[in-house]
């Protein structure tokens, strides 16, 4: 095997390791983006609570906010159901 032979070998295999890391990083992104997408709200929260993002007062108040903002999608609903 020649220099020249060798040296396009380790290229080409490099480049092909390259795309295909980068193809895993891609898909490893989009695979988090989508499950960070299907948490709910209450999930979410609950993550950023225990991943020490908030603090509990902070958690407490968004609690109460989420809390009533379902109670307030609950009477919508239940009245539109009712026409």
């Amino acid at each position: 095997m020649d220099v020249t032979s060798l040296t396009t070998f380790i290229t080409v295999t490099v480049l092909i390791v390259a795309v295909f890391a980068g193809w895993i990083g891609w898909r490893w992104r989009a695979i988090n983006r989508l499950r960070s997408a299907d948490r709910t709200a209450l999930e979410e929260l609950k993550h950023q609570y225990a991943a020490g993002e908030i603090t509990n007062t902070e958690f407490e108040r968004k609690l109460e906010q989420l809390l009533e903002t379902d109670e307030q999608i609950d009477e919508h609903t239940e009245r539109t159901l009712e026409r």
